[in-house]
């Protein structure tokens, strides 16, 4: 069995008193030990209390933190259902706006007035129409010369005149050449 150094219990004598002087010293070193252990054992419990100490402020401050997070949690979704009750009452009225009839008497002169507008600006639309359906007639006009010159030129890319006949019989000699390879194959 194993025992521990500060255990007080007396060793079996091999020779009397030379072992009671061993056995006095080995009891005071281990008494020197034992205080200095308690010392530190003392020292470290004073840590330990202190330890706690600030824990306890730590927790005094995460309390504070969190009851703060929660009043701000609260401001914040009250914020929000204000400014869900602000959106709807402007789409309220919104509503009742569109809904409103409104009611003009207009005199004759006002009448008048309306009427010669209307027409003034279904003339101005006449012309701006028109204008522009010319332009769009010259620049297509344009556009068709622009190509027509093109292919007489013969500097595009097009399948007319020759490059089209070498193109064409291209492609069927290569088709002819697939179905070939194909009928090779199958058999």
């Amino acid at each position: 069995m194993r025992r521990s150094k500060y255990d007080q219990s007396s060793l079996p004598m091999k020779g009397g008193k030379d072992m009671d002087k061993d056995d006095n010293i080995s009891e005071i070193e281990n008494r020197v030990e034992f205080d200095a252990e308690l010392v530190n054992l003392a020292n470290q419990i004073e840590d330990i209390k202190t330890a706690i100490q600030e824990l306890r402020q730590v927790k005094t401050f995460v309390d504070g933190s969190v009851s703060t997070f929660e009043e701000s949690a609260q401001a914040l979704k009250a914020a929000v259902k204000a400014s869900n009750n602000i959106s709807d009452a402007i789409c309220r009225i919104f509503m009742q706006v569109e809904n409103t009839v409104i009611t003009v008497k207009l005199s004759e002169e006002d009448k008048s007035i309306l009427a010669e507008s209307r027409h003034k600006l279904i003339e101005e639309e006449k012309s701006l129409f028109e204008k522009q359906i010319i332009e769009l007639k010259t620049l297509h006009i344009n556009h068709w010369k622009a190509v027509q010159n093109l292919i007489k030129s013969e500097a595009g890319f097009y399948f007319t005149g020759w490059f089209a006949k070498v193109i064409g019989v291209s492609y069927l000699v290569l088709y002819i050449a697939c179905i070939i390879m194909f009928f090779l194959l199958i058999k």
